[in-house]
């Protein structure tokens, strides 16, 4: 399929018309896959779906699939090779303020001179930016460099086999000041009787305690966190004061043949961990000595997967579906999203189980819950069913109250669900929520990553007012969520 785009919005603008060609492989998958991989041939590049933010839904559900994306360009092409207007279209395409292109323009800002601008620059007398605008420009930067330098591009995307997924980051992290991994907490906040504090820890890197896209999570119950360090292929265990103490890298070379890319996880009660491996498509089944028991789902293109007794519950974000498995690999049910008369849905995120054996999973338009035997029972969430409406919702998970957490992505927030359907925000401060984890005990301690770029776990304390104090030197201010 070759597609060509004249009057592009967004930063890929200033490149002009663009030849998209795409090697298809029929797969029979219905719905934003179909171009790729089966019936629908159609993209939406309308107003409501801008050509960035499609190109990007594109790349991430390619990925998903187990396809491998790369850039036909050249790595010195793109914004490096920008003259002066170029970047100044690119700006406008940005929605910035006029004054800012006409200064980018007096001092012949090309795109070679944006590679080598830092935030003093930009904020400093020859521009005079304020300091949001500065980091929207320079983060717009640095994801089209990151794209350039990984050789992953929406503007010319090729499929060039059904290899591993490859994660490009969609944002870039701000510098962390101190080269150890540590836990930075934010000031606690005044809510009632329990007091709040957000923070994160991790930074970019291959090190213990340092992280490349971190996805999935999961709570052991000795209170350690087991984290899909996905970028990284391995998962890292971090104790109860967050401190990376152990680590899982598998497999030994040529015992599988892609790399390992775990990228959700869930325990049981007998603390048997099971790791879906998109490299693979297949889910694993460790013990707690880190020995792999088998291997079950293979081919199976999953998203997010959750224990309810001995049936394995997993989520397919191309395919819209929903599907129980047994603990050793057999089918036991499914539903297709687009198929069901009532609590229809599409691309199906993250899913959980309640106390009371209620399945809770996330889809594009809020949030639907289900039986133990995959019968609708209720949602949430959409225009239609009252309630706080979210937007773009994605990680699910349950306390020991029955209260559901949501990943309310598109309002970056946290929203806290009670079985009496009474709702209420989190107050975490953190932008674009993915997966997230959530363990009860003297502290309510709630883990999140965040979507693509984010290097690290950012959490959530809840503790009464009478409990230990943070020290001081700890606190420091969260990074804020944009506006």
């Amino acid at each position: 399929m070759t597609c060509y785009v004249d009057c592009v919005d967004g930063w890929l603008g200033p490149m002009g018309t663009m030849s998209l060609t795409m090697t298809c492989y029929v797969d029979c998958v219905d719905g934003w896959l179909g171009p790729i991989m089966g019936s629908k041939l159609w993209i939406d590049f309308s107003d409501e779906m801008k050509f960035d933010k499609a190109m990007e839904q594109l790349y991430f559900e390619l990925t998903a699939k187990g396809v491998q994306v790369m850039s036909t360009k050249e790595s010195n092409s793109g914004l490096v090779s920008m003259d002066v207007d170029s970047i100044c279209e690119w700006l406008v395409g940005l929605q910035l303020d006029e004054s800012i292109v006409t200064t980018f323009r007096q001092n012949c800002v090309t795109g070679e001179d944006l590679v080598a601008l830092t935030e003093e620059d930009l904020m400093g007398d020859d521009f005079k930016i304020s300091q949001f605008k500065t980091k929207k420009i320079l983060r717009k930067r640095d994801e089209i460099l990151s794209e350039l330098s990984t050789g992953v591009s929406p503007s010319t995307p090729k499929i060039i086999s059904n290899s591993s997924p490859t994660i490009t980051p969609r944002r870039t992290e701000s510098q962390t000041k101190s080269a150890r991994p540590k836990v930075i907490f934010g000031p606690p906040k005044d809510h009632g009787t329990s007091s709040w504090t957000v923070g994160v820890v991790g930074k970019k890197g291959n090190n213990p305690g340092e992280f490349n896209c971190p996805l999935g999570m999961a709570w052991a119950p000795s209170g350690r966190l087991l984290v899909a360090d996905t970028n990284n292929s391995r998962i890292q265990i971090l104790n109860t004061d967050f401190r990376c103490v152990d680590m899982i890298i598998l497999p030994p070379t040529g015992t599988f043949p892609q790399p390992f890319i775990p990228w959700d996880i869930a325990i049981s009660h007998n603390s048997l961990y099971f790791v879906y491996d998109a490299g693979n498509k297949q889910i694993i089944v460790l013990n707690d000595n880190k020995e792999i028991i088998r291997t079950i789902c293979k081919g199976e293109n999953l998203w997010s997967i959750a224990l309810m007794g001995d049936k394995i519950l997993a989520t397919d974000r191309g395919g819209h579906r929903l599907t129980a498995f047994t603990t050793t690999g057999e089918k036991i049910a499914e539903i297709k999203g687009d198929e069901v008369q009532v609590g229809r849905f599409e691309s199906p995120r993250s899913v959980a189980v309640t106390n009371n054996n209620e399945i809770v999973m996330s889809h594009n338009h809020g949030i639907n819950i289900y039986n133990s035997d995959l019968k609708f029972v209720s949602s949430f969430g959409s225009e239609s069913c009252g309630g706080p409406q979210l937007c773009d919702p994605t990680g699910v998970c349950i306390d020991k109250r029955n209260n559901i957490y949501v990943c309310d992505r598109g309002n970056n927030r946290v929203i806290r669900v009670t079985e009496k359907r009474e709702f209420a925000v989190v107050p975490t401060e953190i932008v674009d929520p993915e997966f997230i984890a959530i363990s009860d005990g003297k502290t309510t301690r709630i883990a999140i990553t965040q979507t693509w770029g984010y290097n690290h776990v950012a959490l959530v304390l809840k503790t009464r007012k009478s409990s230990k104090k943070i020290r001081s030197e700890e606190i420091t201010s969260p990074v804020p969520p944009e506006k």
